[in-house]
């Protein structure tokens, strides 16, 4: 595969951008995200201050259930940089229920208030697995419904199928 051929780029420090960048080009041709993993990591670490890489290095291992320390700290900080960011508020969301602390993220969420229509598909399935692990089951069951599966990689949809 392209991808295992790119992946040792990521172990020089001068090849990280090229490598990692093609690595996730690839990858969102792909139905599985897992296969990024490596890259945004390695994007994350060479580029601390990259908030779109931060962002995707975070909601990746969060989806995953990796490096959640990491990734939580992560969203928090990108979240406390830019709070009018729903991306950025949601994941952080997401990584207070990894974290045992479903309740705050739950406050996250509806602090600011969050439209349902103008999210991504994958926000989506965040917040309403941030509604299920709250006990909103019927809440978190309806934002799924109209989510199209097809729009979702393999880790969204279980994430998905955990609600429904």
């Amino acid at each position: 595969m392209a991808i295992a051929a790119l992946e040792p780029m990521l172990l020089s420090r001068t090849s990280v951008p090229y490598g990692a960048r093609n690595i996730l080009r690839l990858g969102q041709s792909l139905d599985r995200m897992e296969s990024c993993y490596s890259a945004l990591k390695a994007l994350r670490q060479y580029a601390p201050d990259d908030k779109s890489a931060l962002n995707a290095y975070s909601y990746l291992a969060l989806v995953l259930n990796r490096d959640i320390d990491g990734a939580s700290a992560s969203a928090y900080s990108l979240m406390n940089g830019s709070a009018s960011d729903a991306s950025a508020r949601i994941v952080a969301a997401f990584a207070k229920v990894r974290t045992g602390k479903a309740a705050e993220g739950l406050e996250l969420i509806e602090h600011q208030g969050v439209d349902p229509v103008s999210l991504t598909p994958r926000l989506g399935v965040l917040v309403a697995f941030v509604l299920h692990a709250n006990g909103q089951r019927a809440n978190a069951r309806q934002a799924v419904r109209d989510i199209p599966r097809s729009s979702l990689k393999a880790e969204d949809r279980r994430l998905m199928d955990s609600i429904e």
